[in-house]
Parts: C-alpha cells; sequence; structure tokens
C-alpha cells in the first residue's frame, strides 16, 4: 500500500502546528486544524502538478540550499517554539514556485473553509510549505527514490490527495491546465467534477495522464 503523504505529515506536525499556530496567530484551535486539512493536500496536489510537467526540476528546487539551511524537518518536533519568521520567508519562497498565480485564490479557499482571517490563512499555507516540502524531501531520501521514480512516487499520492481536497481547491487547482470539452457541466462558471461511487471519483486525470507518460 502505498505512504499517504498527509496522513503521515499531519500525525507528525498536527498537533505541534495547531498548538503554536492557535497562540501565535490568535485564532482557535479548531479553525487552525480545519485549514491544515485543507492546506496539506492542496500543497501535495501542487508538488504533483510540478513533477507531472517536470520531475527534474522540482526535485532541483527541494534541494535548493537557500530552502535547506536549517533542518525544519528533523527539529521541528523537538523544538520548544516553531521559528515562525524562518518559516514564514521560507514558505513565501516556496509557494511562489508551486502555486504562481493561484496562490491568493487558495488563501481565500482555506480562509472561507476553516473560519480564519483571510491574514492568518495565508500565514498558515507560509509556515506549512517548508515543513511539508522538508517532510517530502525526508520521505524521499529514505525511501531511496530516484529522480526516474518520482513520477511514480507522486501518482500513488494523487489519490490521498483528492480524497482531501475541497471541490473548490481541486477547480482551481486544474484551472489552467484543462480544457473543459463542450458538453461539461458548468456552476458558476467552474467545471463541475462528477462524483460516481468508485474510490478514484476525484483522481485528477490530467495529472494520471501526465505522470504516465
Amino acid at each position: 500500500m502505498a505512504t499517504n503523504l498527509i496522513a503521515q505529515f499531519k500525525s507528525a506536525f498536527g498537533e505541534t502546528l495547531v498548538r503554536q499556530c492557535s497562540v501565535q496567530l490568535g485564532e482557535s484551535a479548531q479553525s487552525i486544524s480545519s485549514s491544515i486539512d485543507t492546506i496539506v493536500p492542496s500543497l501535495l496536489g501542487s508538488i504533483i502538478s510540478k513533477g507531472s510537467l517536470d520531475a527534474g526540476a522540482l526535485m532541483e528546487f527541494t534541494a535548493n540550499d537557500n530552502l535547506s539551511e536549517l533542518d525544519l524537518t528533523e527539529n521541528v518536533v523537538s523544538q520548544a517554539e516553531l521559528d515562525f519568521d524562518t518559516l514564514i520567508s521560507k514558505g513565501s519562497i516556496i509557494l511562489n514556485y508551486l502555486t504562481g498565480n493561484k496562490l491568493t485564490g487558495i488563501i481565500d479557499v482555506v480562509s472561507s473553509g476553516s473560519g480564519l482571517k483571510t491574514s492568518s490563512a495565508s500565514s498558515m499555507l507560509k509556515i506549512i510549505a517548508p515543513l511539508f516540502l522538508g517532510f517530502f524531501r525526508r520521505v524521499v531520501k529514505e525511501n531511496s527514490i530516484s529522480p526516474a521514480g518520482i513520477k511514480d512516487f507522486l501518482l500513488s499520492q494523487t489519490e490521498f490527495v483528492n480524497e482531501s481536497i475541497p471541490p473548490r481547491l481541486h477547480a482551481l487547482l486544474v484551472s489552467d491546465r484543462v480544457t473543459p470539452v463542450p458538453d461539461a457541466p458548468l456552476e458558476n462558471g467552474e467545471i463541475i467534477i462528477p462524483n460516481p461511487s468508485t474510490g478514484m471519483s476525484k483522481v485528477l486525470p490530467w495529472i494520471i495522464l501526465m505522470l504516465a507518460s
């Protein structure tokens, strides 16, 4: 069975993030926890998108010295306090690479879905991004996943992403990758994603095709 990166990350970091981010941002623990449930699959979905286009470039980015000056992933659980300034600084760089001009839309979805202020939703994305990228990098290293095997590894994560990602965010992440078919049903200008009863009902078909190529 494939490793579920979303579940593993939340298990390792969720409690720390909820406790410390709630105090740091002045938001309820429930809202922080809800935002994590949206942010983590959105980050993994963005990583999958980048990897489907150029896995080599993705892995070069994860190894960037500027992003690994501190071993955030290894040390964060044992630290008394998260280094929010460092995380937010690195997170801005990572989000610019992973999400580009979709970031504002992602922030809006996180904010509306969790009840966080927009500024808090933005901060949560920046805080989690370097932690999750470091976690992803460590999993790749520990499992000796070769550059040639990255696409297959990312393909194994698509079902977990689509089981967790809100429909609005799904539509946002695929909006400039997919040309709608003429008969696709629309609602408020967005494509309605079919939801058949199979376990793969929400899988991103464009990602699967690109990863499999």
